[in-house]
């Protein structure tokens, strides 16, 4: 292989500027911790490893053993797949908490492990630096998972489909938040007030349908 073929073939490889987006993509699609993976060539140090640790398993019993155990953690490559990249988007990521806290403080993240069963995990658990988030052509349909929400911007992102959930899922690096705006659902008004990382009031707007599909078709120049 050439330089410049080279340079291009290792672009691809190293998709985001990311390190956890990089890392998590590669571990999805390589399913990296998986029976088939373990008792591949890909699994040879692991397994070389094991060896040295005097384990009595022969390598296909010790592949099924890991292989449980890496899905009972969480290990996204047991849970995720068809990733894609994205760049440049809007999401949204719902909470029934106040989303001045998030604003405030930011996202608490999570490592690689746990990604797959994160409602199985205390909140604090596997901190790392990724977390879950819709497009935001998602608000609409998505408020099950929470009466409040952060839009947030980020340059990049991961999308995957989630078995478990069986649905498409964004996962994205914490620390690369560009913007963000809360959305509070005030019950008795029965509006939504967009504020900012000062808890200031931005603008309000009725929470019916319609005025959630705008938003939802791009109007993010509402905040």
């Amino acid at each position: 292989m050439d330089t410049k073929n080279l340079i291009s073939a290792l672009k691809k490889v190293i998709a985001f500027k990311s390190e956890s987006l990089s890392i998590l993509k590669s571990m999805i699609e390589e399913k990296t911790g998986s029976y088939d993976y373990l008792m591949s060539s890909a699994g040879d140090d692991d397994w070389d490893s094991y060896q040295s640790d005097d384990g009595e398993l022969s390598r296909e019993e010790w592949a099924k053993e890991e292989d449980e155990f890496n899905s009972q953690m969480g290990n996204p490559a047991h849970f995720f797949y068809n990733t894609k990249e994205i760049k440049n988007a809007w999401l949204v990521h719902f909470t029934d908490a106040n989303p001045l806290n998030i604003l405030k403080e930011g996202f608490k993240g999570k490592d690689y492990f746990g990604l797959g069963l994160t409602t199985y995990f205390k909140q604090d658990a596997n901190p790392g630096e990724l977390a879950f988030a819709y497009p935001i052509n998602k608000i609409r349909e998505m408020f099950r998972y929470g009466n409040n929400a952060v839009v947030l911007k980020v340059p990049e992102c991961l999308e995957a489909h989630h078995a478990g959930d069986e649905e498409d899922q964004i996962i994205f690096d914490v620390n690369n938040v560009t913007k963000m705006f809360g959305l509070v659902y005030e019950k008795g008004t029965d509006e939504y007030v967009v504020i900012n990382k000062k808890g200031k009031e931005v603008k309000r707007f009725l929470a019916t349908k319609e005025n959630l599909k705008k938003l939802a078709v791009g109007s993010t120049n509402i905040f």
